[in-house]
C-alpha cells in the first residue's frame, strides 16, 4: 500500500472517530456544536482561500474537534449564563488537556491531540 493511500486510510478512520466523538459532545453541549461547526466552516474557508486544496478536509475536521475536551466539564458551567467565576473559568480552561487525553488515543493521527491542547495558544505566550 503506497504512503498517500495510507495516509488517507488514516484521515478516513479519523473522521469517523471523530464523528463519534462530537456527536457525544454536540449531543451534551448544543453551543459548542453550534461554535463548532461554525469554525469549521471558516477553517475550512481560510484553507481554501490559502491553497490548502488537499489538507482543507484534514483541517475542518481538526476544527470540529478543537472543543472536544468540553465533554469532561459540567453543564452547569458550559450552559451558565452570564460570566463565570475564576474558580470556573480555571476548570473551563482544562477543557484542551481534556480534550488532549480523549485525541491522544486515535494514534493514526497524533496531531489532532496537539490541536485540542494548544488552541487557545497565543504565537505572543
Amino acid at each position: 500500500m503506497a504512503l498517500a493511500e495510507s495516509e488517507r486510510i488514516a484521515q478516513l478512520l479519523t473522521k469517523d472517530a471523530g464523528k463519534i466523538v462530537t456527536a457525544a459532545l454536540f449531543a451534551k453541549d448544543y453551543e459548542t456544536k453550534k461554535h463548532s461547526e461554525r469554525v469549521a466552516k471558516y477553517s475550512r474557508e481560510i484553507a481554501i482561500r490559502y491553497g490548502l486544496t488537499e489538507e482543507a478536509e484534514i483541517i475542518t475536521i481538526w476544527a470540529l474537534l478543537h472543543d472536544v475536551g468540553k465533554i469532561g466539564i459540567p453543564e452547569m458551567i458550559l450552559n451558565k449564563p452570564g460570566r463565570l467565576m475564576e474558580m470556573e473559568e480555571e476548570i473551563l480552561k482544562r477543557h484542551t488537556l481534556i480534550g488532549e487525553e480523549i485525541l491522544k488515543n486515535i494514534k493514526d493521527y497524533p496531531k489532532l491531540a496537539s490541536v485540542a491542547l494548544s488552541h487557545h495558544e497565543r504565537f505572543d505566550g
